[in-house]
């Protein structure tokens, strides 16, 4: 069964493994026993979604010495999505019509697409610098834009590739006056990538008048009631287990959250303004890297339901005075490219009409490249709940295994490829000391569990009877 250990951290056990026998019944008998509540250790619900195997090994970046440029650096499938977002992408496009045009733009982490530093010059910008730091991202980008130059649909030498840091840009770098920064580097925290740290950096060679595209991005929290299976999106077989210091639970990839799932109105406690309008936590852009800021939310249930934990989710917009994109409920009845963070509660509650709950939510170095948060709970009850989130934890690695012979799941993606054997049939994972046959050979292209070796046996022999 899962443990709770001071700060909230939770060990999961693997996916397919039952319940252990008499569990539920046995927080029954204490629960109505009348032994002291400490006593009584009831299953946390994040136990049972992780018995449904649907979800994602989720494992800690084990790379702490850079883990803002590992992490936050997206692959083709990540971008990919993003493209695909019709929020986000329409937003940004609006924008852009209604700003770029004849400005000098600067674009902050383009990627392989160049997809904003696109969508400005066809809105008729002067000339666009985009920056990109992944050397692969870099050159797709060049390659992509020197296409569209080769088809007429973009002037050669309107769009610049600076394959660098927005840290480490120079005024040697942007020879021109800049008049519009435009960036999209929000995550499901809205400085959970880095932006304020990045845009800060850029934003010192930038003269005051300058424009930022997005305006203001908000996160949001809102008590709510434990999200069904159905609003979870589905993985492979192989991926069947969370990892051990999972804390919280994705949701909304199949599309935008129903608002019945909340019991109180969602309140921003993070506002980040790029333009310098006076917001709440983590308003403007400035002040000490490290500091640490916080703000104390108040909810009040608007109904009776059962407080299962809290959801986290993003809203931004892209112009002043322009429509907000609201990660929780997509657009069109798709989801956004940024998912919804469910915070579960370890007991979930029963709440009633107007009863009031309370959320101190700090940010730690929110204008830095590695922020951390932390939640401090609490509710009517009395119960008080610390939940924290570095940003290995926010942006954990997707892979790892559960060992189909012993349960236990992998640690880290590193200690995965070391100790680590898979199937080349069935794709089960298992510990190499734990092969079900020492004899086998540990290549990873040919081994095969026993019981993929005995079937294949099996048609062999079957093949030599027909055959004679």
């Amino acid at each position: 069964m899962p443990t709770r250990a001071p700060g909230r951290t939770v060990e999961f056990v693997a996916a397919s493994s039952p319940p252990p026998r008499g569990c539920e019944e046995e927080h029954k008998r204490k629960r109505t026993s009348g032994q002291p509540e400490d006593v009584v250790r009831p299953p946390c619900r994040l136990a049972r979604y992780v018995r449904t195997g649907r979800f994602p090994v989720l494992v800690a970046d084990p790379r702490h010495s850079d883990i803002f440029s590992q992490s936050l650096t997206f692959d083709l499938a990540t971008h990919g999505h993003m493209q695909a977002d019709v929020s986000r992408c329409a937003a940004f496009s609006d924008a852009l019509l209604t700003h770029a045009a004849g400005k000098v733009v600067l674009e902050i982490g383009t990627g392989p697409a160049a997809l904003l530093a696109i969508m400005a010059a066809r809105a008729g910008a002067a000339r666009v610098y985009a920056v990109e730091s992944d050397a692969a991202s870099a050159e797709a980008a060049r390659q992509h834009i020197a296409q569209l130059v080769l088809s007429g649909d973009l002037a050669a030498g309107q769009i610049v590739i600076l394959e660098k840091f927005s840290t480490d840009l120079t005024s040697a770098d942007l020879p021109e006056s800049v008049q519009l920064v435009v960036h999209e580097m929000l995550g499901t925290f809205a400085s959970s990538e880095g932006v304020r740290h990045f845009y800060e950096s850029a934003r010192r060679l930038l003269p005051p008048s300058c424009l930022s595209i997005p305006h203001r991005a908000m996160t949001m929290l809102a008590p709510g009631l434990a999200p069904s299976l159905e609003l979870l999106s589905r993985v492979d077989a192989r991926h069947t287990a969370i990892g051990p210091r999972q804390k919280y639970l994705i949701v909304g990839r199949c599309g935008g959250l129903p608002r019945e799932l909340l019991l109180a109105d969602a309140q921003p406690f993070e506002d980040v303004c790029f333009n310098g309008v006076a917001g709440t936590l983590g308003a403007g852009i400035g002040g000490c890297a490290r500091q640490r800021e916080e703000e104390e939310l108040h909810f009040t249930a608007s109904r009776d339901g059962e407080h299962g934990g809290y959801f986290a989710f993003l809203r931004f917009q892209a112009a002043d005075g322009g429509h907000w994109v609201d990660s929780y409920d997509g657009s069109h009845g798709q989801s956004t490219s940024w998912a919804v963070m469910f915070l579960p509660l370890a007991r979930p509650r029963a709440v009633r009409g107007g009863d009031e709950m309370r959320a101190i939510c700090a940010v730690e170095g929110g204008a830095s490249p590695t922020p951390a948060y932390s939640f401090d709970l609490a509710g009517s009850d009395g119960y008080d709940e610390l939940i924290t989130l570095s940003l290995s934890e926010l942006y954990p690695l997707d892979g790892g295994a559960w060992c189909r012979k012993c349960g236990g799941t992998t640690n880290s993606v590193a200690e995965e490829g070391r100790d680590w054997i898979g199937c080349h049939l069935c794709g089960d994972a298992y510990h190499r000391h734990c092969r079900w046959d020492a004899r086998e050979p540990a290549a990873l292209e040919s081994w095969a569990c026993a019981k993929c070796a005995s079937s294949s046996r099996d048609m062999s022999r079957e093949q030599e009877r027909h055959d004679l």
